[in-house]
């Protein structure tokens, strides 16, 4: 309902405007705000928990998603040259997502603050090693998520490399 009355606020703030009311009748205070409740952060050890829980080649994108705060998408479309041990970080420069028809698109991140080195705590390092070791794709630019098939976890039948809408 905020949202409705949020709409017809801004239609009859554009009537006023175009002087075809003299004053706006939407004047009920804080009607038109939307309160979301704030949402469950998990602690350290249920993070550990769910990440010893998960199929193993997925253990690594728990942690990297909650300890570094990378993205699904960007996860996903990560390569091995992004990802640097040895200085401890992970260059983000591309990310999947996904269309409403269920379609992936690989491309850059939605905005240039997108574009952005991070960092890898230290404690994450040897996960790291052992997924790059085990799950990922051979090669430097191979995908860091590679499915038991050896393509990208985030690639499905359909997917299309190129700029996300």
């Amino acid at each position: 309902m905020p949202k409705c009355y949020r709409l017809l606020h801004v239609i009859l703030n554009t009537a006023v405007a175009d002087e075809l009311l003299v004053r706006n009748p939407c004047v009920i205070k804080g009607a038109g705000r939307e309160k979301a409740p704030e949402r469950p952060i998990a602690s350290i050890s249920q993070v550990f928990e769910i990440a010893d829980t998960i199929e193993p080649r997925f253990r690594a994108m728990v942690l990297v998603g909650a300890f570094v705060g990378l993205r699904v998408g960007e996860m996903l479309a990560l390569t091995r040259e992004r990802v640097d041990l040895l200085h401890g970080r992970i260059k983000v420069v591309e990310q999947y997502q996904e269309l409403k028809d269920g379609t992936r698109v690989l491309g850059p991140p939605k905005s240039e603050t997108g574009i952005r080195t991070v960092a890898i705590p230290a404690m994450l390092k040897p996960e790291m090693e052992v997924h790059l070791a085990t799950y990922a794709a051979p090669g430097k630019k191979a995908s860091c998520s590679a499915g038991r098939t050896g393509s990208p976890c985030g690639e499905r039948r359909g997917t299309r490399r190129g700029t996300a809408r």
